[in-house]
């Protein structure tokens, strides 16, 4: 929260900087407290819910209560209405030009008691989405343990082949080394690659999560119900895809030595009997503890 002083918003309208007292979540703007003794005498005003500064939403999620509630084809308009042969919100003016023979435009307060305003599921989802994640950062973990592994093991056979010749050694190392080089270069950047993209998605999980905790710990009902909307509508198949995507992407490519020929009956073809080739692996974590 800012450690500046949280001015009134109605005053700030008339040149007036006073600083608020309480918070009004219907306003969405502090109060000072004149401006709070109006709000408990006007009638239109009286039933607005007040609170502590202290409690008062963070920025982003004032700014997520407001979008919520605004129109999203008129920004001056607030939301009045849920249209289900169109599944969407709208307002006044939205009803009138687009939704005329919707036969089931509701208003968006009269539906509230019929609509699950509980967003557990939504979190379990979340959850879940945020464990699969993890996951795949686990797995890209193990998996460049395992390269490294087998480029330490690619390095212990070329030491074993240095002392049978070491004339030899000098190029067959150069020769294994910079194939493991590129290889490891290859499969690092990959993981890499997979590493970012799949932080990048545990971000946007833990922020929508969060946007549900700050939602219904700031934001009404009507908040919820809009928020669980958009994230049902759009979000949590957008997050689905994702994470589907990157299970499909996971990094699953390596190398290992192959000994093509036997080393003291054959010293000519030294050079060319240690190879690296390309295979796939496929961690499990009975494997990866077991290795």
């Amino acid at each position: 929260m800012s450690v500046k002083p949280y001015l009134c918003g109605q005053c700030l309208e008339e040149k007036g900087e006073i600083e608020g007292v309480v918070y009004c979540k219907d306003c969405e703007e502090p109060l000072c407290g004149n401006c709070k003794q109006d709000h408990a005498r006007i009638k239109a005003l009286k039933h607005h819910k007040l609170c502590d500064l202290s409690d008062v939403p963070p920025q982003d999620i004032q700014e997520l209560l407001k979008r919520l509630i605004t129109c999203p084809n008129h920004e001056t308009e607030e939301v009045v209405y849920l249209c289900k042969d169109h599944d969407v919100t709208c307002c006044n003016k939205c009803a009138l030009a687009e939704h005329r023979k919707c036969e089931t435009l509701k208003v968006l307060a009269d539906i509230l008691h019929d609509i699950n305003v509980d967003c557990t599921g939504l979190k379990t989802i979340l959850h879940d989405l945020q464990q699969q994640g993890e996951s795949l950062l686990e797995h890209e973990r193990k998996h460049e343990e395992l390269v490294s592994e087998i480029e330490r093991k690619a390095l212990s056979s070329l030491q074993t082949i240095k002392q049978k010749l070491l004339d030899m050694y000098a190029e067959l190392e150069n020769e294994v080394v910079s194939t493991i080089a590129d290889k490891k270069k290859v499969i690092g950047e990959k993981i890499k690659s997979n590493n970012e993209k799949s932080r990048q998605f545990l971000n946007v999980v833990k922020q929508q999560y969060s946007h549900i905790e700050h939602v219904e710990k700031f934001g009404t009902n009507e908040h919820v119900v809009l928020l669980q909307h958009r994230l049902e509508k759009d979000t949590v198949c957008r997050l689905k895809s994702t994470a589907s995507e990157l299970e499909k992407s996971r990094s699953n490519s390596s190398f290992k030595c192959v000994e093509d020929t036997a080393f003291d009956s054959l010293l000519i073809e030294m050079k060319n009997s240690l190879r690296i080739k390309d295979f796939a692996c496929y961690l499990s974590e009975k494997d990866s503890d077991n290795r």
